[in-house]
């Protein structure tokens, strides 16, 4: 896939998916969940993870929607990390809808994969970099979300962001 020319707008997904729906997440319970910083580390997670074109992990593996979230990440999030915190998990159930089930919703429904990803960075005890600072978030992203497991490096998210997002973003 060619990191030129997205399937997805970066700027529609930004402000018509992943603005919006952190902003219903975010509550009193949840400081920061809507953050600057929040929706761009989920927009540069889409990107770098899926090309903004794959619903399922390209090559068979278990990995599902634009942000490449396998299940049992999403199985752990709800056990280890929304269990304990019912005002977030009740305004991201609210997100998902009940066919099809559980994190299949991630493939069919954009809304809620970028929830989950938000959540799933959002159980981390480090702050996230600042807004604007890619490296930095490439470097977040590789260390929280693609692990010392996989493929991805910090650079691979820089690049993709100031080839297949920035500009694309005005």
């Amino acid at each position: 896939m060619s990191l030129k020319s997205p399937c997805l707008s970066p700027r529609h997904l930004r402000d018509d998916v992943i603005i919006p729906v952190l902003r219903i997440c975010a509550g009193d319970d949840a400081p920061g969940f809507a953050s600057a910083a929040g929706v761009e580390l989920v927009l540069g997670t889409a990107a770098v993870e899926s090309r903004l074109r794959a619903l399922r992990q390209i090559g068979g593996g278990p990995a599902l929607g634009l942000w490449q979230m396998e299940p049992a990440t999403h199985e752990d999030i709800w056990a280890n990390f929304l269990r304990y915190r019912a005002k977030l998990g009740e305004r991201i159930l609210m997100l998902r809808g009940e066919c099809p089930p559980k994190e299949r919703q991630l493939v069919t429904n954009l809304a809620y994969g970028a929830a989950m990803c938000r959540a799933h960075y959002y159980r981390r005890p480090e702050p996230l970099p600042a807004a604007g600072d890619v490296l930095a978030q490439g470097f977040y992203w590789k260390a929280h979300y693609n692990t010392h497991l996989g493929a991805g490096k910090p650079g691979d998210y820089v690049d993709v962001w100031r080839t297949l997002v920035a500009p694309f973003l005005t």
